[in-house]
């Protein structure tokens, strides 16, 4: 089966380009992520997709999105659909990154995705949220050299020439599956992977007693009401041992 490609363009001055370099810095921090559960745990999306995402990748959390407004909305469906697929951003005329979409919010309830947003970003209003892995930066692409592979003008055949549209997929519906496959190809070949320092979880010396028992009797049972961070302490655990020589 083919992939598919969201793409995202903006010119140099749009203030999204700076804030999704802002973004792969570093991933979302621990703790932040942890605030993020247990508020999803409170409101009852403990069963949802993302509670589960973001439990198993602490540490290594890469969140982006889009406002809620007409055009974003339309995109944001395309980048549903559009899962484990590739995502491209595109300043002025330079493709400037390439990551591979790993998850989209499944939660339908604005109130919670705008507090989601005001954990991410600071701002409620990016509540369109998906996540990303495997970023690359991308060198000598020009959004001729996608016009070139694709024998389109992307502009004018995915955006229909909306200059207010920004965010859009490329799929077997729009292109034949040999130069959709050709384009990702040449982007991977035409880019470095971002080499980020992902964050470990704090080992408390109450966790380190914990993996000195493990390492002594090969199991340990947790215990307590729910709510008070047990799933969450084994997921950090994990990430240290797994993270290490041990």
């Amino acid at each position: 089966m083919s992939e598919t490609i969201v793409i995202q363009k903006g010119s140099t001055r749009d203030s999204y380009l700076q804030n999704f370099e802002r973004t792969i810095a570093s991933p979302v921090d621990i703790e932040k992520v942890q605030e993020i559960l247990n508020f999803l745990k409170e409101k009852g999306y403990e069963d949802s997709e993302t509670y589960r995402y973001l439990l198993s990748n602490l540490g290594r959390i890469f969140a982006w999105g889009s406002k809620t407004h007409h055009y974003a909305e339309q995109g944001f469906q395309e980048v549903k659909e559009s899962e484990d697929g590739y995502m491209c951003l595109i300043a002025g005329d330079d493709v400037r990154y390439l990551a591979k979409l790993t998850h989209v919010n499944d939660i339908n309830d604005e109130e919670v995705n705008g507090k989601i947003a005001e954990y991410f970003w600071n701002d409620e209003d990016y509540k369109n949220i998906w996540f990303l892995k495997d970023i690359r930066s991308v060198e000598g692409f020009t959004r001729g050299s996608i016009n070139s592979i694709l024998n389109l003008d992307v502009f004018e055949s995915v955006f229909s020439g909306n200059m207010a549209d920004n965010l859009r997929k490329v799929d077997n519906d729009v292109v034949e599956e040999e130069k959709l496959d050709k384009l990702i190809d040449d982007l991977k070949s035409n880019s470095e992977k971002i080499e980020i320092e992902q964050e470990a979880p704090v080992m408390t010396q109450e966790k380190i007693d914990i993996v000195d028992l493990l390492e002594n009797k090969k199991q340990v049972i947790l215990y307590g009401p729910p709510g008070t961070g047990k799933t969450y302490k084994s997921k950090q655990i994990a990430y240290e041992l797994l993270s290490s020589d041990k």
